[in-house]
């Protein structure tokens, strides 16, 4: 009977190709393999517990790194913390250059405040960063929009990278490099999440009027990934700090207009500068549309 290999069906799982070729599996770990995966239906939770007791069984699979790597995906997904860190790490301890698994490594280790924890955190943050370098010095080539797309992403990257190392740097006691690395995250591209790194530590470093600053831009900057309720608790946050300094909301008003002006700008430039590379990035008027050649 001919034995068919399982990319298919592994591939509309993970939402990514994993090749396993008949010829790199036992005949008894490929029906294994096929029926655990078939057991676990469309849930994810149930595939990461069949790769897991897969593994547990055949412990030294010649496609562990690849199973591992699905392993880290679907935790990915479900946002399983725990998972993530194992796999993740074990990914790393291969291929330290992988930029998801640094991301998300990182991400899942700086949700626990223990020291090793956030020592770990700093470490796979630096390395990130310089992944994210090393990646800019290979300039992609082609199509204006995937150029423009591709920089954007490094940009956001490499702030998400530098808000890491802040959150983890203040973790570990220092403020006031905390505040530094989180203000280079918002000059690197501006994010609310920057903004709001850069408001908790200049809070914890005891300066409140640059807090307050730092809320109203998290509060005013054109920021698709923050919430109503991540503006919501900017405001909170913003109105108690003020209030402490000068016992009344009076004046947080021009701060926050300020603010609203201030982040206006720097969204144009950022648009200008995209627009070297694609100049219809952010064009959303078709009679505005640059018809290349």
């Amino acid at each position: 009977m001919k034995r068919f290999a399982l990319p298919f069906l592994l591939a509309l799982t993970l939402g990514s190709t994993l090749c396993l070729r008949a010829e790199d599996l036992s005949e008894g770990e490929q029906d294994q393999l096929r029926q655990a995966v078939a057991e676990a239906g469309s849930s994810p939770i149930e595939f990461l517990r069949a790769l897991e007791n897969h593994l547990a069984r055949f412990p030294n699979s010649p496609k562990k790194p690849e199973l591992e790597r699905a392993l880290l995906r679907v935790a990915i997904e479900v946002k399983d913390t725990r998972r993530i860190i194992r796999y993740g790490e074990r990914v790393l301890a291969r291929d330290g250059s992988d930029a998801t698994a640094l991301e998300h490594v990182t991400q899942a280790l700086l949700s626990d405040s223990g020291r090793q924890n956030n020592e770990k955190a700093l470490r796979y943050a630096r390395n990130y960063e310089q992944v994210l370098l090393k990646l800019r010095e290979t300039p992609e080539t082609g199509d204006p929009r995937e150029q423009a797309k591709r920089a954007e992403e490094l940009d956001r990257g490499q702030a998400s990278a530098l808000v890491f190392q802040a959150r983890a740097t203040g973790n570990l006691g220092n403020s006031e490099a905390a505040l530094a690395l989180a203000q280079k995250s918002f000059q690197t591209f501006a994010t609310a999440e920057g903004a709001r790194e850069s408001a908790r530590w200049a809070l914890a470093a005891g300066r409140t009027a640059d807090a307050v600053r730092y809320w109203a831009d998290a509060f005013t900057i054109a920021e698709p990934r923050a919430t109503d309720a991540d503006r919501l608790k900017d405001r909170q946050d913003m109105g108690e700090a003020w209030k402490r300094d000068h016992g009344t909301a009076k004046g947080l008003g021009d701060v926050v207009l300020e603010a609203y002006d201030r982040n206006r700008a720097l969204i144009d430039a950022r648009r200008q500068k995209l627009r070297q590379l694609d100049p219809n990035a952010g064009v959303t008027d078709p009679m505005k549309y640059t018809l290349t050649a």
